[in-house]
């Protein structure tokens, strides 16, 4: 029986460039759901604080690049640490018993690498303030006035399908 895996929620330095984040998403049939965690990835590069630090993306299942695959990446690029960072709301079935197996195969096959693995999004106090902003119980942030305005503006359209705002 494979042992569960450990997460980390404190940040050791590691020497620039041979840190990597592999930002992971379950994956989807519909490219346009995939994209998110690609621009997620684009925009975390984009920051200073991620300035030096290789990030790519890896999908659990239905799409690719594979979670080894996008761990092949980062280790290719130089990575000597890789920060698994989960973009998933809770400990499930995919966090508790499948990517335990995944991060197993990859600590086989690169044994001089070091897996991190990142709580899941949860109940961190960001994700309750963006739950009370959607639902409209809270003012969008002042940050983003374009985009609580296309949120709102998709919210009040009565489409005859049903909006996600």
């Amino acid at each position: 029986m494979l042992s569960p895996i450990r997460l980390e929620s404190s940040s050791k330095p590691v020497p620039s460039m041979s840190l990597a984040l592999l930002l992971i998403a379950h994956g989807s049939r519909r490219p346009a759901a995939n994209a998110d965690l690609a621009r997620l990835a684009d925009v975390v590069r984009q920051t200073d604080e991620a300035e030096e630090t290789i990030v790519e993306i890896g999908y659990l299942e239905l799409t690719g690049p594979t979670i080894p695959e996008g761990f092949a990446r980062c280790v290719e690029q130089g990575a000597t640490t890789v920060r698994i960072v989960p973009y998933f709301l809770s400990m499930g079935v995919h966090m508790q018993e499948d990517l335990t197996e995944i991060c197993s195969e990859l600590r086989e096959r690169y044994p001089n690498v070091r897996i991190q693995v990142r709580k899941p999004l949860g109940l961190h106090p960001k994700v309750i303030d963006v739950v009370l902003e959607r639902s409209g119980l809270q003012p969008a942030d002042a940050r983003e006035p374009e985009r609580a305005a296309s949120d709102a503006d998709a919210a009040d359209a009565g489409d005859a399908k049903p909006q996600v705002a």
